[in-house]
C-alpha cells in the first residue's frame, strides 16, 4: 500500500532544492507557507536536516512565521528594517521574496519597512509582535527593547 505523505515529501524536497538563497531557512519555510505545507515535526525535521539547521531554530522560525501568517488584519504589523546595514545585506530583496508567499499563505497583517529595528549587527531583520528574525544568523529572539514601544518608520516620499 502507498503512504499517502509520499505525495507531500516529493514536492517538499522540490521545494527544498529550488530556492538557492542568502537565507535558505526563511525563503524555504515562507515558500513551504505559501504551498500549504503543513508545518509539523516531520516537515520541520525534513527541512532541519537539508539545510544542515538545529530543529529548535528550524521550529522557532516555523512558529514565528505561523504567527504572522495567523495574525488578524489591524493588529500587530510585520515590521521589516529597510536601513542602510540590513539593506546591505539584502533586505529590500529578502522582503520583495517572502511578503508574497506569506501572504498567499494568508497573511493579512500589514508590512511596514522601517528605518531600523535596533539589530543591525546580524539583520536582515523582520520584527513582529515581541519577536524578531535576525537573518544574519537565521535565528528568532525575543525583543528586549524596553526604551522603544514601536520601531521608526521610513517617511513616504
Amino acid at each position: 500500500m502507498d503512504d499517502p505523505r509520499a505525495k507531500t515529501r516529493k514536492p517538499l524536497l522540490e521545494t527544498l532544492e529550488e530556492r538557492p538563497s542568502r537565507y535558505p531557512l526563511l525563503t524555504t519555510l515562507s515558500r513551504l507557507l505559501e504551498q500549504g505545507t503543513a508545518m509539523d515535526a516531520e516537515t520541520l525535521t525534513t527541512v532541519a536536516s537539508h539545510l544542515g539547521r538545529d530543529e529548535d531554530s528550524v521550529r522557532a522560525l516555523a512558529e514565528f512565521l505561523d504567527a504572522v501568517v495567523a495574525a488578524p488584519a489591524g493588529g500587530e504589523c510585520l515590521h521589516v528594517c529597510h536601513g542602510l546595514t540590513c539593506s546591505s545585506r539584502g533586505s529590500v530583496a529578502l522582503h520583495a521574496r517572502i511578503i508574497p508567499d506569506l501572504r498567499a499563505a494568508g497573511m493579512a497583517v500589514d508590512m511596514v519597512p522601517v528605518h531600523c529595528l535596533n539589530q543591525c549587527e546580524r539583520g536582515p531583520t523582520l520584527g513582529f509582535a515581541d519577536r524578531f528574525y535576525l537573518g544574519h544568523d537565521e535565528v528568532v529572539i525575543s525583543d528586549e527593547r524596553p526604551w522603544r514601544q514601536r520601531p521608526f518608520a521610513l517617511e513616504s516620499d
